[in-house]
């Protein structure tokens, strides 16, 4: 008689969470059905969004400004350049000026600007496009305002302005072209850390909505790949040392990780459940 009370217990108890069970059960499905929408994973707040876009906004006017009061490059400088203070990792730059990598950077940038947009394709991610747009913005918007001022700050010249090399007899890389208006914004590569912020935000954001998908893994590599080439070729043009293309791959992809991170919604997993021990019945939590 006491056994079949214990397990009626049981039965009554576990109907009691049964309305859990199967709100559980709910969220699972729809994490592996691309039709099913879901809640968003994140929250946007007026205040601090405005705060953030309009301090990125505040780094660019102020880069702007700072390079608008540069003086060209001394003449003798271009003639008879300097390279002792170039790091040795660097030094490899200098020799390097090939202008079809610039359209190659070019193409791979705007392709990795797309990327997050890829996602959607997913139901439960376009249901939710205006939020995700915005995050998207800001987090451009973020990276080229540090890189803007940070360019401006360091003033680096460009690895080929201290190209010497000849072809043909003639020199590879034109006075003309060592006096450009861009010469100085060689730290740290802007197209990196917009190509880094981008891909590691899509990539982010795929995974938060779709963290049982076995694409994740792919997703990641991808976002990690196309940004590095997009580093590759601007130093394979002459266009960036690799400490510059190194540097806007860590703050690019930092910003495009974070931006998402800061803007999650933290999950409060408390629950309870019935349990017996063969002595007696107790709950059980787990947070």
């Amino acid at each position: 008689m006491k056994l079949a009370v214990k397990k009626l217990l049981i039965i009554f108890l576990s109907l009691l969470c049964l309305d859990k069970f199967c709100f559980s059960q709910t969220i699972d499905l729809g994490m592996k059905n691309y039709k099913t929408s879901i809640e968003s994973p994140y929250r946007l707040d007026l205040t601090k969004d405005l705060i953030a876009s309009g301090s990125a906004v505040v780094l660019t006017g102020i880069g702007f400004y700072i390079k608008g009061l540069r003086t060209p490059i001394d003449s003798d400088a271009l003639l008879f350049p300097d390279t002792s203070k170039i790091p040795s990792i660097d030094l490899v730059a200098i020799h390097l000026y090939d202008k079809s990598f610039v359209t190659a950077s070019d193409v791979l940038l705007y392709t990795s600007m797309a990327m997050p947009f890829i996602s959607f394709i997913d139901k439960r991610v376009s249901g939710h496009a205006p939020q995700i747009i915005a995050m998207y913005f800001e987090t451009l918007a973020i990276n080229f305002g540090i890189q803007t001022l940070t360019t401006a700050i360091t003033s680096r010249r460009r690895p080929y302005t201290f190209n010497t090399d000849s072809v043909a007899g003639e020199p590879e890389v034109s006075f003309s072209t060592k006096e450009g208006i861009g010469n100085r914004n060689s730290y740290y590569s802007g197209h990196t850390s917009t190509a880094a912020s981008a891909t590691f935000f899509g990539a982010r954001v795929f995974t938060d909505f779709r963290p049982h998908s076995k694409l994740v893994p792919y997703v990641w590599v991808a976002a990690a790949l196309v940004p590095a080439f997009v580093g590759f070729s601007r130093v394979e043009a002459g266009e960036h040392f690799p400490t510059d293309v190194i540097t806007g791959y860590l703050v690019g992809g930092a910003i495009g990780y974070l931006v998402p991170t800061l803007h999650k919604i933290k999950e409060k997993n408390l629950s309870f459940s019935p349990a017996y021990d063969g002595k007696g019945f107790y709950m059980c939590y787990t947070f």
